[in-house]
Order: structure tokens, then C-alpha cells, then sequence
């Protein structure tokens, strides 16, 4: 990797985490000034991985979405804007103290694999790369902001059923604001997540001459949106609430962990070149 690039990735890395620690400290202080720096930090980051970026992108020809450092890279990335615009949407930096380490192990993950930039192999070189990369990984950081709301809904579940509650329960948003964002983000990450699948069908048809054919990545993004889709049928039809769907959130999150990087890691098909 360039130097520049590797010097702007490796301020990212630094700078992530200490808006982890940050925002964790900010929670666990209820210390609003700790909270104004978390915010004022990850912005910060937020530019300096954006040139980062940029910045491979010049150095490698084409965008930054193909291998598994540019993938956990941008899956950072794509995180933090997702996180800033509902930071400054709702005002509940407690979600941040979960959001910014995903983003910083993402990101450390990254800074373990090969990161040399290889010559895009002929199936990537599409108008697809940009549509389906990129419609996918909406998906999969809305659906990170649903896990880390459900994750603050079941710690704030359980700590209502205690006698002496954790001070840190005074912190936390509602619960009934808690499940309506959870709920929002699912609604707002499940169209993409069809999209990613219906986009990724019409590329395989033109690149492999199927637009199904079970690969281990179609199956695990199906897997994921039956999943989601589990979610709104027991959430809107059978009237599922509270922990029951706070908990399908997580599975659901689970699942697409898997279908971006175990795939990746263990599996193997058409999809282990991206």
C-alpha cells in the first residue's frame, strides 16, 4: 500500500479508536463535554479516512470496494456516516459508544490483511461494482445501527428488572425510542438489503450466465433477508415487541456478519475475489 494512503489509514485506525474510548467514557461518566469531543473526533477521522480512500482509489484505478482491506475499510467508513447522520438526527450519542468500536474492529481487521491493490479481474470491471457493492453495504451499516440500538434496548431491558439499576440506565434513550429506531433502521436497511440481492442476481446473469446458482454469498444474503423479513412479519402481523424483536435484530446482525466476512474468510465461490 502507498505510503500516503498507509499513513491516512493508519490516523483512521488511531482515531477511531479514540472516539471509542470516548464515547465509551462519555456514557459511563455521563460526562457531556467527553461526549461533544467523541463527536468532534470521529468527524475528524471521519475526513481523514474519506482521503484515505480517495486516496487508494487514485493509487489503485478504481474504487475501493474489491478486496477484503477495501471492504472492511469501507463497511468502516460507510458506518460512521450512517452513525453522524443519526447522532445529528436524534441526539443520542449513547448509540455511538456501540457504533464506534464496530467501526474501529472493522477497521483494525483491516489493517491485519493483505492490503496490496491487484488489477481489477475482468467480471468486476461493470457498471454493476459501484450499484451492487454499494446498495449492499447500505444495507449492512443500517442494519449495524439496528444492532447497536438492540443491543441498548436489551442492556436497558434487563437493568428495569433489577432492583439497584446500573446509573448508566439514566443515560439511555426510552425504551419505547429505542425499539421505534430499531424498528426504523430495519425498515430502512430491509429495501436495500432486496435491492443488494436483486442487483447481484442481474450481474451474475450477465457475468456467469445465472442469476442464481446458490453460491455461498447469494445464499447467506437470502438467509439474511428471511431473516429481516422474519422480523416485520412477527413485528407488524403477529405483534411482536420489545426483547423478542430486539433479539431477531441481533440475529439478524449475526447473519450479516457472516454473509460479508465469513463468507469471505470460510467459504468458498464465485464471490472469493470480492
Amino acid at each position: 500500500m502507498a505510503q500516503l494512503s498507509a499513513f491516512l489509514f493508519a490516523l483512521a485506525l488511531l482515531g477511531y479508536f479514540a472516539a471509542s474510548v470516548l464515547y465509551i467514557a462519555a456514557l459511563v461518566l455521563r460526562n457531556r463535554r467527553l461526549g461533544e469531543w467523541a463527536t468532534r473526533t470521529l468527524v475528524v477521522v471521519f475526513g481523514i479516512h474519506g482521503l484515505g480512500l480517495g486516496q487508494r482509489w487514485v493509487e489503485s484505478g478504481h474504487l475501493p470496494l474489491v478486496d477484503l482491506f477495501e471492504a472492511l475499510s469501507f463497511y468502516s467508513w460507510l458506518t460512521i456516516i450512517v452513525y453522524l447522520l443519526i447522532e445529528r438526527s436524534y441526539g443520542y450519542k449513547a448509540v455511538g459508544a456501540f457504533v464506534t468500536p464496530v467501526a474501529f474492529l472493522s477497521i483494525a481487521l483491516a489493517s491485519v490483511v493483505p492490503k496490496e491493490s491487484r488489477p481489477l479481474v475482468p467480471v468486476l470491471e461493470s457498471a454493476w461494482l459501484p450499484i451492487h457493492v454499494g446498495i449492499s453495504f447500505l444495507a449492512y451499516t443500517i442494519f449495524t445501527m439496528a444492532f447497536a440500538v438492540a443491543i441498548l434496548y436489551l442492556l436497558q431491558e434487563r437493568e428495569l428488572k433489577v432492583k439497584k439499576p446500573n446509573a448508566l440506565l439514566y443515560k439511555l434513550p426510552p425504551l419505547e425510542t429505542m425499539e421505534r429506531l430499531g424498528n426504523n433502521a430495519v425498515g430502512i436497511g430491509f429495501p436495500f438489503m432486496t435491492l443488494s440481492i436483486a442487483t447481484g442476481a442481474v450481474w451474475a446473469e450477465q457475468a456467469w450466465g445465472s442469476y442464481w446458482s446458490w453460491d455461498p454469498k447469494q445464499t447467506m444474503a437470502l438467509i439474511t433477508w428471511l431473516v429481516f423479513a422474519a422480523y416485520f412479519h412477527l413485528h407488524n402481523v403477529v405483534g411482536w415487541r420489545g426483547r423478542r424483536t430486539a433479539w431477531l435484530i441481533v440475529i439478524g446482525f449475526a447473519s450479516v456478519l457472516f454473509t460479508f466476512l465469513g463468507v469471505k474468510l470460510f467459504g468458498q465461490g464465485l464471490h472469493n475475489f470480492i
